[in-house]
């Protein structure tokens, strides 16, 4: 099989073998034009550390499989019994049993992709019945064909789910933008699987890896296949060839790319990944309404404001002034915390208080606003759990801070979430009273002012003296405290604000970004406990949580508005990056629900949709109004749909959104369990309280419309996109008129919704041309509305289009 080969001027794919065993050599060109081994699938190696003798290696494919009806499994690797060029692919075939049909079948067919990429199509047929456990393909990270450890340790690395044990895998249960990436040495592998040749039911799940320990040619391994697996613990997936269903008369067929690079950094990579899911999965996705089935609005006046709201508000007098927070007696109270906080609901509230002419939700909004004015200030640290039972302050969530001091101490993630949140009501809604929250602001300012520590960090946890605590002293809840740091700044223009952010944010990039360590309460103190410094045996990677990536990206996005300094916009383009890798790109064909859109939580639990999706559609659509990057946008969107879409509520159901039924369901019309599948294929769903329900989307649908509009006109590109269930069309743009057809999205549903529309639209764009606001003549569907000013159409034209 020597000389067998496929490539062009950036990429070859050589056949070697050796002593019977064949495996393939993945060569790019380095910058003096010469080629140079990047990743193989085989090789001559050492026969162990201590002997200089070496013998050939080949461990791809890996099949583990075993006859019906017995568990003598055997395990086969080794290549490939031919290998020829088919119309420019490399076809491998290989039969692991004798007779060939008595076992499985494989066929494997490369071709190139793009420069320095293939794509990979892998069959496996199977003729007599079969117990199948594992059908893998494996490739190794080795710059310049060089093996024995050399690679260690990997200058950067992703994989979407940890190993807790040897045998756990990353399965499929974790595939909402499945990558794997490897680099070391300035060279790099990423292995990312074809999500559009997943079946529905297939009877063998797949799986992806990234190993570094125990992978056989002593470099990093990244696999993808087959592979029988289920839960372990919270939450993984444990393979076992006891799990092997029987097949027989079957063809089992997945996909996947690898990119090989050199030269780059960790960056380019990332962001080289997530463009390309976006741009395959989730851009055609965002043309349809789902999974959206009414304006975003009457998610809350159908449901949340009549039902929700109502029976979670608690009313309460404090100092004279009426209160009122979110009870949630299971978490001791109404939340000001980095989990739920209601603040961020009060934003959403305040809103629809004013486009509805509601006085309830006005008043609601208010007393949620009195409640936090009113929390008692100790050197300008605060506590965050109101307990209306007892009527008293507590530090914060009792056991999320079990390890520091939860009743009368104070914790940094929680009070700076609500900083973040008090910032955007005194940011974006001018009939506020601000000169106190300005006060309660500057007061919290210079307590982390006084506190940082030298290496720029922000202690979690103090005590009742404000005594810094152990537990994460230097720990990625930083990030939190540099956003609101810098966004004070640019507020109040103080300069010891700034420095003190920019501090913080030297402190996240050495700290957190290069081993992607975002270490805050979540990773260790949540549903999936672990040891503080945990670290995944067989990868190297440290356990993470996505709340202190999104902090990053807010407070890197906050410098760079400070100090327009380019080395903030790489940092906080990177987490962006990293925070979209736990968006689900596409709606998964192997789980119920319609779920493009939401987001996972960490790389150690398994939610899908999980709550926290509708704080990160601010973040996200920040960073468009800062870039004009149109993916943020359309993430920002898919986002804050997806926020809605576990409601349990008659449109979703006959829609095909979801079949969620709460607890009494009818009683609690409307709600919407944190987040599903969280262990598995939930079948019960569990409702943790408003914020995480869809009061949180409501905030977010909010932000969108103060923010970009129900219709957002880039005016720097000269196009339009449609945010809330709205199809828009740019007609003809020329020098200061556009012409647009406007309609509503929704009425494409299976169940549509058929109602007229208040919409809003706005334009924006002309930062990015470095120009002065111009005004607009507009023509919507046929009719002529005339020029509208500049600033109008930023602060949002109301429109009204038909049933």
């Amino acid at each position: 099989m020597d000389g067998i080969s496929i490539g062009n001027e950036h990429l070859r794919v050589d056949v070697r073998q050796a002593e019977g065993l064949q495996w393939l050599v993945f060569q790019v060109r380095d910058a003096g034009g010469h080629w140079m081994d990047v990743a193989v699938t085989g090789a001559r190696a050492p026969v162990s550390i201590w002997q200089a003798e070496r013998r050939a290696v080949s461990e791809s494919p890996e099949v583990i499989w075993a006859p019906a009806g017995g568990d003598d499994f055997q395990r086969n690797a080794g290549g490939w019994d031919r290998a020829e060029v088919e119309r420019n692919e490399l076809v491998l075939t290989r039969s692991v049993a004798v007779p060939a049909d008595a076992g499985p079948l494989l066929e494997t067919r490369i071709r190139l992709d793009g420069e320095c990429g293939v794509q990979v199509r892998s069959r496996v047929r199977t003729a007599a019945a079969i117990r199948l456990a594992r059908c893998m393909h494996h490739v190794w990270l080795a710059p310049g064909g060089r093996l024995k450890r050399f690679c260690e340790p990997l200058d950067f690395a992703w994989l979407p789910n940890l190993h807790r044990s040897e045998d756990h895998i990353c399965a499929d249960h974790f595939f909402r933008a499945p990558a794997a990436i490897a680099m070391a040495r300035g060279c790099h592998v990423a292995l990312l699987p074809d999500l559009a040749l997943m079946e529905a039911d297939a009877p063998v799940p797949l799986a992806l890896d990234l190993r570094i320990e125990g992978t056989g040619l002593e470099a990093p391994r990244l696999s993808f296949g087959f592979c029988a697996s289920e839960p372990d613990g919270h939450v993984y997936f444990r393979s076992d060839p006891d799990l092997a269903p029987v097949l027989e008369n079957r063809v089992l067929t997945c996909g996947f790319r690898l990119w090989f690079g050199q030269e780059e950094t960790s960056g380019q990579v990332v962001d080289r990944v997530v463009q390309w899911q976006w741009r395959t999965y989730g851009h055609p996705l965002l043309k349809e309404p789902e999974p959206q089935v009414i304006p975003f609005r009457q998610y809350g006046t159908r449901y949340v404001f009549r039902h929700e709201l109502p029976a979670s508000i608690r009313k309460v007098e404090r100092r004279g002034l009426e209160c009122a927070g979110i009870d949630n007696p299971r978490r001791r109270g109404a939340q000001f915390h980095a989990w739920e906080n209601d603040l961020h609901v009060g934003y959403g509230l305040r809103h629809y208080a004013g486009r509805l002419d509601n006085t309830m939700l006005r008043e609601t909004s208010q007393g949620i606003l009195n409640l936090f004015v009113d929390t008692p200030r100790t050197e300008g640290a605060f506590p965050c759990i109101f307990n209306f039972d007892e009527g008293v302050w507590e530090g914060s969530l009792f056991w999320t801070a079990r390890s520091a001091d939860w009743r009368r101490g104070f914790d940094t993630a929680a009070m700076s979430v609500s900083a973040w949140w008090l910032l955007q009501w005194v940011q974006d809604f001018p009939d506020l009273d601000r000169e106190p929250l300005l006060e309660l602001l500057t007061a919290y300012c210079d307590f982390l002012v006084g506190n940082q520590l030298e290496s720029g960090a922000i202690p979690t946890y103090f005590d009742a003296d404000l005594d810094p605590m152990p537990p994460l002293k230097e720990s990625a809840t930083t990030a939190i405290a540099g956003a609101v740091l810098a966004s004070a700044a640019n507020l109040l223009l103080n300069p010891l604000y700034t420095r003190a952010a920019m501090r913080a944010g030297y402190f996240i990039a050495e700290h957190a970004i290069p081993r992607l360590r975002f270490d805050d309460f979540e990773t260790f103190y949540s549903c999936s406990p672990k040891p503080v410094d945990a670290v995944d045996y067989w990868s190297g990677l440290p356990p993470h949580t996505n709340l202190s990536i999104q902090w990053a990206c807010d407070m890197y996005l906050e410098l760079w508005k400070r100090t327009r300094e380019e080395l903030w916009l790489e940092h906080g383009t990177h987490m962006l990056n990293i925070l979209s890798l736990y968006q689900q790109v596409w709606n998964p064909v192997h789980l119920p629900g319609h779920l493009f859109g939401g987001f996972g939580v960490m790389n150690t639990d398994g939610e899908w949709n999980d709550g926290r999706q509708a704080r990160f559609v601010s973040t996200y659509g920040a960073w468009y109004l800062a870039t004009g990057r149109t993916e943020y946008l359309e993430r920002a969107v898919a986002a804050c749909r997806a926020s809605f879409a576990l409601m349990d509520i008659r449109e979703n159901h006959l829609n095909g959104i979801n079949t969620v039924e709460m607890p009494d369901h009818g009683l609690h019309l409307g709600y919407a369990p944190e987040n599903i599948h969280h262990s598995g294929r939930d079948t019960g769903y569990g409702w943790s309280g408003m914020n995480w329900s869809a009061a949180g989307g409501l905030a977010a649908s909010a932000w969108l419309e103060r923010h970009l509009g129900s219709v957002f006109l880039d005016v720097a590109r000269r196009i339009a996109h449609g945010i809330d269930g709205m199809r828009v069309e740019v007609l003809s743009w020329t020098e200061g008129r556009v012409e647009l057809a406007l309609a509503s999205s929704l009425r494409d549903l299976t169940h549509p919704y058929n109602g007229p529309r208040d919409i809003v639209l706005r334009a924006g764009g002309w930062q990015w041309m470095d120009e002065d606001p111009d005004d607009l003549e507009l023509v919507v569907n046929g009719e002529e509305l005339g020029v509208i000013e500049a600033e109008l159409l930023q602060a949002g034209l109301v429109l009204t289009l038909d049933g």
